[in-house]
Formats: structure tokens, sequence, C-alpha cells
């Protein structure tokens, strides 16, 4: 048997059995906030310090604001950074996930709330993994509040939706599954004329078939002995599992971004059948870099061979230099980004 889950939604058994776990490490200097959401949640947030325009680094699924300490200290020269923990994880609150709403426009929102509340002017949001979520839920619904993103491995499923893809494998199928419970909810007989009952029909017809390929594309590789891993049974994989089955449906934006991906090479001594499973993996991550990069058209993707989930670890410098080129350019686009933003805003 083997499990085809790229490291985009993290090795969970390993990160999420950690996370909460271990106490946070304060590797670089910073201050250390709570801000609390329009929900009454408590968020740790960090101030790395520094001046210029801000950034706001979101760790991934099971981690804190501390994952991205040493990376996000390397900007603190030339611009006001910020790390934010998402709920459930670090010192920030943990809200009952049977009750709490941990979907992707939530964990957006709460992004935004420590925005308003701080008072941080149009923000780059710097994301690693799940981030990508909060990121594409912030482009979508409030283009006008970043500037730009950047996505650190972070651009699979739950930053856009991509019917049939199988990195990671279900998280399309949660996707297209919930997409689909919200047209079919709304095919109801009511008294009276329904006048807009021809653009649901419409509307579930376009959900249909994406939803009939991830189906075909999971059972296909369940057949060939692929396995979608099971999470452990304990607070932290209760909170990991309502934020995964709290995906939603995003199809990209005008914003400026910078997307890397990571492709992975065979360690050493890998067998012929492990070297098969990664090339079809490597493969379907290549096919979500090249929609990522259709679908976000002021997007530059970069394709980071050798690299690893942590891709500010295994291929630190190419990522800090690309990540401060993309910075350095910023200014001389906001024009163009407004007006793009503005268009993409009003076909909402």
């Amino acid at each position: 048997m083997r499990t085809l889950v790229v490291s985009a939604l993290l090795a969970l058994s390993c990160s999420i059995a950690q996370a909460g776990t271990s106490p946070a490490v304060d590797a670089t200097p910073h201050t250390r906030q709570f801000v609390t959401t329009n929900d009454g949640v408590r968020l740790e947030v960090l101030d790395y310090g520094g001046s210029g325009s801000p950034l706001i680094f979101l760790g991934g699924l099971g981690e804190t604001a501390h994952e991205l300490d040493p990376l996000a200290a390397r900007f603190a020269d030339q611009h006001h950074v910020y790390g934010i923990t998402r709920r459930g994880y670090g010192a920030s609150d943990k809200p009952d996930p049977a009750t709490a709403d941990y979907s992707a426009d939530r964990l957006g929102d709460d992004v935004l709330n420590v925005i308003d509340k701080l008072g941080i002017e149009k923000p780059i949001i710097v994301g690693h993994s799940l981030a990508g979520e909060e990121m594409s839920s912030i482009a979508t619904r409030y283009p006008q509040k970043v500037v730009g993103l950047i996505y650190l491995d972070a651009g699979y499923a739950y930053a856009l939706y991509v019917p049939g893809n199988i990195i990671p494998l279900g998280s399309n199928l949660i996707i297209a599954a919930k997409s689909l419970r919200g047209k079919l909810a709304g095919i109801r007989i009511e008294p009276g004329e329904d006048p807009d009952a021809a653009n649901k029909l419409k509307e579930l017809r376009l959900v249909l078939p994406g939803f009939s390929k991830d189906i075909a594309a999971v059972q296909k590789e369940l057949a060939d002995g692929a396995t979608i891993p099971a999470l452990p049974d304990s607070p932290p994989s209760r909170i990991a599992a309502a934020i995964i089955n709290g995906q939603q449906a995003y199809f990209g934006s005008r914003l400026p971004i910078l997307a890397f991906y990571a492709i992975k090479s065979p360690p050493a001594k890998s067998s012929p059948q492990e070297i098969v499973d990664l090339q079809k993996e490597n493969a379907a991550i290549l096919a979500q870099a090249d929609a990522f990069a259709a679908a976000n058209p002021n997007a530059r993707v970069v394709r980071l061979n050798g690299a690893v989930h942590a891709i500010w670890i295994s291929n630190s410098q190419e990522v800090f230099q690309e990540m401060a080129t993309f910075l350095n350019e910023l200014p001389s686009r906001n024009k163009s980004y407004v007006s793009a933003a503005s268009v993409h805003q009003g076909t909402e």
C-alpha cells in the first residue's frame, strides 16, 4: 500500500500528533500580543519589528507563527514583519471544533481581523502549506486589503481548486462535495414560482462534472493501492480534521503573487516502486503549478527541484532571493494592481 499525499498537507500523522504538545521556541527577537477576533477568539501575534511595508507570515497546518521565525527575521531590515498563529494552535485560543467555525473563510477572516485591529495598511501575506487557503480566501473576497501574496509550497487544492487533481488525495473531493451540497440545497419546492430556478440548475450542472472527475481520480488511486492517511484521535487532530473539512473552492485572483512548488527528489536507496510513485506525485504537483499560473495572471510560479515542503530550509537562498525581488518590484506594480483588483472584485 502506498500513501499518495503531498507534503502540502503535511505528513499529518507526524505534525498533527506533535501540534500543541511541544513548546514554541522563541528563536528570533520579537514581541508578542493577542488580538481578539470578531467572534471572540484570541490570536497570538508576533511582531518582529522593522520598518517599511508590512509583511505577515502564516504557518502551515499544525504549526504556530514560530514555524517561519528564521525566514521572517531576514526581512525585518526592510519591512515591518508580523506572524499570526491561527486558532486552534500554540498560544492562540482553541475553540471546540465541534461547535466553532474552522472554515477557510473563517480563518481568512481571522487574518483580516488582525490587519484591521492593528491598523496594518495593505500588507503582503506570506503563507506556508495550508495557509494557502487563508490567502486565497482573502484574495477572492477582499483583494483591496493586501498588496500581494507569497505561497510557500501552499498553492494546492485548498488554495486553487482543480477538478481531478490527486494532490493531496481526497482534498478535492471534500471541496467538490461541499460545493455540490450547497447547490443541491438550493433546489427546493417553495410556494410560488422560483424565478432563479433556471440559474440554480445551470450552476448545478457546472459543479457535477468536476465532482465526477474527483470521484474518478480518487477511485483510481485507491484501486492502485493508494491510501488516504488517517489522523490519530487527539484534540489537535480533531482541530486539524475540522480545518481540512472546512476547505473551500477558490479559483484564482489578479493580485501580484509569488508561488513556490517543491518538486521532490527520490531519497537514496529508493525502490523502483517508490521512484514511480514520486514521479507520479511530482507530475501532479507540476500540473497544479501550471493550473495555478493560468488561474492567477499576475503570478510568478517557481518550481523548485530537489526541494522539500519546508522550502525556506531546503532552498533557503533561492527562496530568499525570489522573495526579495518580488517585494522590491511590488511598489511599481501597485497602480496596475488597484485597477485589476477592482475589476476582479466587481465580478464576484
